[in-house]
């Protein structure tokens, strides 16, 4: 979730940076698993394809800011759709989906999303970041804005967790849902519990300098 609400800094030094640790922390446990990424906020897009290449991955990473989609929002049923378009039709290796983020969803329309993840057999696994009691989001123009963002009314804004769509998105493809605290993000568990005893799948693979 690359939307503006991750800037907020209920999680030191604020959400957004936070799961970008925790995403390159796991990458170092990942031995011949692909891995992708799709960043998202009012739209969505595929910034790196499924590969084992972990150093071009972690680029792509590196390079994810909030705001680096220029729609507002946060939209988490597209965002699903175009994880479900990034994987190959055929294979028999195990298929996840590990969504982060503090679950403001603007767009809705999760229900038909969830019955494609459930016939694809894509399991997803959610981790919920921020604080239920919610958190100011800091302003990416404070000389023009002032220091904290506002909305339309000039009233400031205030973004909380919310569960509700990333519990149902992993309970209901058999994954698992994790709220991030401080000090323990989540994805470690994530990985051992959920992500580790899957089964994979032996490929052939060419570097291309």
């Amino acid at each position: 979730d690359t939307s503006k609400s991750m800037l907020a800094q209920d999680i030191k030094p604020n959400r957004l940076q936070q799961a970008k640790w925790a995403v390159s922390d796991l990458v170092k446990k990942l031995r011949g698993d692909r891995i992708g990424l799709i960043p998202f906020a009012g739209s969505s897009f595929l910034q790196c394809p499924l590969t084992i290449d972990y150093p071009a991955f972690l680029m792509t990473l590196d390079d994810v800011y909030a705001g680096i989609i220029p729609r507002g929002g946060t939209a988490i049923a597209q965002a699903m759709q175009a994880a479900i378009d990034s994987f190959e039709k055929t294979g028999q290796s195990d298929r996840v989906v590990i969504l982060i983020s503090d679950g403001e969803d603007h767009e809705g329309d999760v229900d038909s999303v969830l019955e494609k993840l459930k016939k694809e057999k894509i399991r997803v696994f959610s981790i919920g970041v921020g604080s239920l009691e919610g958190e100011l989001i800091p302003s990416p123009d404070a000389a023009q804005q002032g220091p904290f963002l506002k909305d339309r009314a000039n009233q400031v804004v205030k973004s909380s967790l919310r569960e509700f769509v990333l519990e149902q998105l992993a309970l209901e493809t058999g994954g698992a849902y994790v709220r991030s605290a401080a000090g323990d993000f989540g994805l470690e568990r994530i990985y051992q519990e959920g992500i580790a005893p899957l089964q994979r799948e032996d490929k052939d693979s060419k570097m291309l300098k």
